[in-house]
């Protein structure tokens, strides 16, 4: 749960389990350099005040908090609306954060090599289920970078209306896999759960949300 926020938890990976990255809500892979190993420039579209608001609005955006918590969303982006405009410093650093990171997503994903490991398991004595665990866990982190890369960019396509009073882009234009997931899912969740079950959910993102939101702002400004 916690990892969600920063592209890391199978709820965000419920858009790439197929194993192959997703297409949905990204930016084409570009020819650019990984965020790694892309060189310094003298200008950056990301500082840390404008990485650290989208590190809070990713965080809030969250689906599940979008679900139990949805007063959070709407009041972050009343509060700062003036700052969420189509233009704006805001939404420059978001659309570039998300480009590179599902470029770097692309470049990082080697199916070839999960293969190769998914044999060698087998190979060496371990199950079918051992290999598919090595196999599956040997690109996750691509997975879930692009998964981030395509949330963010979905954000920028619709926080921009909402912050001008529309909320009807948020709640109807097809999400990311891993969001509609969790939105069909959501009812019968509910159906199922107690509300000591809804409080532990709450609880665990209060105590998770402070070093969280600085990790995307982290990963932002190395994007951006």
């Amino acid at each position: 749960m916690k990892t969600f926020v920063v592209g890391c938890a199978t709820c965000l990976v419920l858009g790439c389990g197929s194993g192959e990255p997703s297409s949905s809500y990204s930016e084409p892979p570009t020819s650019e350099a990984p965020v790694s190993t892309v060189q310094p420039r003298t200008a950056r579209l990301c500082d840390d005040t404008t990485a650290v608001l989208i590190g809070r609005l990713y965080f809030i955006a969250n689906p599940l908090i979008e679900q139990t918590e949805p007063e959070r969303i709407e009041e972050f982006v009343t509060t700062h609306a003036m700052h969420l405009g189509p233009t704006s410093a805001f939404m420059s650093c978001a659309k570039h954060a998300a480009s590179r990171l599902t470029a770097a997503a692309y470049a990082s994903f080697d199916a070839r090599q999960a293969d190769s490991a998914y044999g060698r398991v087998l190979e060496m004595g371990g199950s079918m289920e051992d290999a598919n665990h090595v196999r599956g866990s040997l690109n996750r982190g691509s997975l879930e970078l692009m998964t981030m890369g395509q949330e963010l960019m979905w954000l920028t396509q619709v926080v921009p209306s909402a912050a001008a009073g529309d909320w009807r882009p948020f709640m109807a234009t097809p999400a990311t896999d891993a969001r509609q997931a969790i939105r069909m899912v959501w009812p019968m969740v509910q159906s199922v759960s107690r509300p000591d079950d809804i409080g532990v959910v709450k609880a665990a993102f209060a105590a998770y949300q402070p070093w969280l939101v600085y990790q995307v702002a982290i990963l932002v400004l190395q994007a951006g």
